[in-house]
């Protein structure tokens, strides 16, 4: 099963798309009601003020799809300045190891341009903790709800 996923699963810097594809996407995943529930930042945000922050933070903000067959299911995005990233998987998807495939192939793409990569990861996110604690470099409580994660 791992191998099939492993090949399955594309992982893809969204440059090639113009802005307004990349902000649809980006606000479809960000303002899931599933990401909404585990995001540090719980709020949602008008897609005009979205389309705002968006524009004005697109220069350290980098997208990468999730895509199995074709078809995006997820999102990675990373803060160039303070290295921190996010990941969201539509649920439909999850538990079958895809989050796992796409990181660990976000974490070689990383590693190969000496970038690093840290997150926080709210304490009762269960599946989120367990994959972390395998993958990263080292872990300390941040506050009472999230764990700081140094992965590379």
């Amino acid at each position: 099963m791992k191998s099939v996923t492993q090949k399955k699963v594309k992982l893809s810097q969204m440059s090639n798309l113009n802005f307004g594809e990349k902000f649809n996407i980006f606000y479809k995943f960000r303002f899931h009601p599933d990401y909404l529930k585990i995001n540090t930042n719980k709020k949602k945000i008008s897609k005009k003020e979205s389309k705002i922050w968006f524009k004005k933070n697109k220069k350290i903000r980098k997208l990468f799809s999730i895509k199995i067959d074709g078809k995006i299911i997820g999102l990675i995005i990373y803060n160039l300045d303070n290295h921190f990233y996010s990941i969201i998987i539509l649920k439909k998807y999850r538990n079958q190891g895809i989050g796992t495939v796409a990181l660990n192939k976000f974490i070689k793409f990383l590693k190969e341009r000496k970038l690093k990569l840290a997150t926080l990861v709210k304490k009762n996110n269960k599946n989120s903790v367990i994959m972390h604690k395998k993958i990263s470099k080292s872990y300390k409580s941040a506050n009472k709800f999230f764990y700081y994660f140094l992965i590379i």
